[in-house]
């Protein structure tokens, strides 16, 4: 239940997402954008005929030659923050795992020092009901002697 309702673990599952997505970008940059199109066009001529045009197209953009690692190294530092940030969510989790453990323990705790308590609480209700019965019998009085 705790695992389910908290908002630091969704929060640190949420920037997991963040960072796999980032390492998807990082990892794209890798790969030239290709843009390809075709067209066609067709007009009436002066003369009564019909002209007719075609064309195509490759793009190649936002393409950098990776000689000295710079865009592998990036997409290195993303994976390397998205790895780093599920360690964290599960930091998250085991601290919080272990807070729960450690509140249902102090709990059982507590609940067992009552049980105590209450147990204690009727022994000495016990022992004044029999003192006095023994002082309303004349068995004792009240300096403590006989």
């Amino acid at each position: 239940l705790a695992l389910a309702n908290n908002r630091d673990l969704r929060v640190a599952v949420l920037n997991i997402e963040q960072a796999r997505a980032l390492v998807d970008v990082r990892r794209a940059d890798q790969w030239p954008a290709v843009n390809a199109g075709l067209s066609a066009a067709r007009a009436t001529k002066t003369g009564g005929g019909i002209s007719s045009t075609y064309s195509a197209g490759v793009l190649v953009t936002a393409y950098e030659a990776d000689l000295f690692g710079r865009v592998r190294a990036s997409s290195d530092v993303a994976a390397a923050q998205a790895l780093a940030t599920d360690e964290a969510r599960k930091a998250v989790q085991i601290s919080l795992v272990a807070n729960v453990a450690n509140t249902q323990l102090a709990l059982l705790g507590d609940d067992e020092l009552l049980r105590i308590t209450q147990q204690a609480l009727v022994t000495r209700e016990d022992s004044l009901r029999l003192t006095r019965l023994k002082f309303d019998n004349g068995a004792t009085s009240l300096r403590g002697g006989s």
